[in-house]
């Protein structure tokens, strides 16, 4: 953890800390004024945020050169993932897309441009 911190790139993460904030705010501000909808829409969005900043975390901590020892590992995972789409995933705009965990829609598809990347 402390050879992660480091080398933390400290600017990188205030301004990306920084643009989440302007990002949840805009969301608020151009949100329908009906009832709930605006707290629903800011609700959603921070939270968005905030796994984003748990995940940036998780892979902070993570060294990148453990894929060297498995290179093939991101691809399998990512085939695996977008298999169990196209097995049980839910149907959005006419194309079976989606994991619906409760409020959270994921996207499996997103994650496996990454993890080719990453391959």
């Amino acid at each position: 953890m402390k050879k992660a911190l480091r080398h933390f790139d400290w600017i990188l993460f205030v301004c990306t800390l920084a643009l989440l904030v302007y990002g949840v705010a805009m969301v608020y501000s151009a949100a329908p004024e009906q009832d709930n909808l605006i707290d629903e829409f800011y609700f959603r969005q921070a939270v968005y945020a905030f796994l984003g900043l748990i995940g940036m975390g998780m892979l902070t901590v993570i060294d990148y050169r453990i894929w060297e020892t498995w290179p093939r590992l991101p691809y399998l995972g990512s085939v695996a993932i977008l298999a169990l789409v196209a097995a049980s995933g839910q149907s959005a705009f006419g194309a079976q897309r989606l994991f619906n965990l409760g409020f959270l829609p994921v996207q499996p598809s997103e994650a496996a441009k990454i993890l080719i990347i990453v391959s």
